[in-house]
């Protein structure tokens, strides 16, 4: 992926091959954070939210863009998939509560995306 952005960049940006749970960024570099798709497929979700609280400024924004396990029908389709998530290297019940460095943050808003609410964007402001 760093590749195919380094041949579409031009030149006005940087970019950085790093570990999302071992951010080298200086503490309260950034406004705001973006994880789009990358929660549940993180080893250790709980170390990226650390990290991504760290490198937020005061009053900096989290944005999470992820599945999460609903409360419909579809947690039973997520508990079926469960069984093989494994194997592609994610997690398929996904559970943001489970997260305890998400306390650190304020929920600010929680967008549900249509159909299904399976898909949500979740805004969290840095405490």
């Amino acid at each position: 992926m760093l590749n195919t952005a380094k041949k579409h960049s031009d030149g006005t940006i940087a970019l950085f091959e790093m570990n999302g749970e071992e951010l080298t960024f200086e503490p309260e570099t950034f406004d705001y954070v973006v994880l789009s798709h990358v929660v549940a497929v993180a080893q250790h979700p709980e170390k990226l939210i650390t990290q991504c609280h760290k490198v937020l400024k005061p009053g900096g924004k989290l944005l999470i863009l992820n599945h999460f396990t609903p409360n419909n029908w579809l947690k039973y389709v997520d508990r079926a998939f469960n069984l093989f998530a494994g194997l592609f290297q994610l997690k398929s019940l996904f559970y943001i509560h489970h997260i305890k460095a998400i306390e650190r943050f304020k929920p600010e808003k929680e967008i549900d995306l249509k159909p299904f609410a399976y898909f949500k964007i979740l805004m969290l402001v840095k405490s």
